[in-house]
Order: structure tokens, then sequence, then C-alpha cells
């Protein structure tokens, strides 16, 4: 339980900055690449995380463990929406966009997941920095008025 609770708060920690940046766009890019950094600043944090997401999926976790994780996600969903919603109210954003919110937090949250799990795989053939930066370019022209 301390594990999973240190773990989450690595990414808790990174992201809390985030919020005093005024423009949604940046902001959002530095949400994303601040989660990174704390995931992959040390092979501890990726090894815990890895073996965390393992158990989650075998259902070899707690059931209170893999609903404190899943409020951590719920957390970082709910945070990425905050900034669309603004990026939204500011002008940046499309306003149709207003109607798929959730659904957009989930995808770039997904796309983390799911780029990090590619990487963990083969280290070696994926620039991790370069992946999320071009992903992040086409998300937020996709977003963008």
């Amino acid at each position: 339980m301390h594990t999973i609770k240190l773990c989450l708060n690595l990414f808790e920690e990174q992201a809390s900055g985030v919020v005093k940046e005024e423009d949604a766009e940046r902001q959002l890019r530095e949400f994303i690449q601040g989660a990174v950094q704390a995931w992959f600043k040390d092979k501890h944090t990726i090894k815990i995380s890895t073996a965390l997401f393992h158990m989650a999926l075998s259902n070899q976790m707690p059931h209170k463990h893999k609903q404190m994780i899943f409020r951590h996600f719920l957390k970082a969903s709910e945070m990425v929406e905050r900034i669309i919603h603004k990026g939204i109210e500011q002008g940046t954003f499309r306003k149709e966009l207003t109607l798929d919110v959730k659904n957009i937090s989930i995808n770039l949250l997904a796309y983390m997941d799911g780029i990090s799990l590619y990487y963990f795989a083969d280290k070696k053939s994926i620039n991790i920095s370069k992946q999320i930066e071009s992903y992040l370019d086409s998300f937020i022209r996709g977003l963008k008025v």
C-alpha cells in the first residue's frame, strides 16, 4: 500500500506546479511532460509502476488498492479536463469540444499509458520525449480553433 501511494504521489507532485501556468496549451504540454518526467525519472519508479499495472490487470491486487489507483487516474483526467475547458474559455480550443472533454481527456491519458508500455518493452528503439512531443503537437492541433 505504501509503495502505491509513493508512486502515485510522484505524479501528483510533478503535476501540481502546472496549475500556475495561464496559457491552456502550454499548461497541457507542461502537465503531460511533467507526468513523463515523474514516471521516468528513475528506474525504480518505472519498475514500481509496471509491477502495479501488472498486478491490477492480473487481479492480484486487492480491490481497495485498485480503487486508489483509479482515483489517481480520475484526478489526472479531471486535471486534463480543466485545462481543456480553460482553453475553450480562452478561445484557444474549439467550443464544440465541450461535449467531448471527458472522452478527449481519456484519449490523451490512454495514449500516455500505451506509449509508456511500448517504451518499457523496447527502450532502445523509441525516443519517448520525441514521441510524446509529436503526439502532443497533433493532439493540440486538433483542439485548436
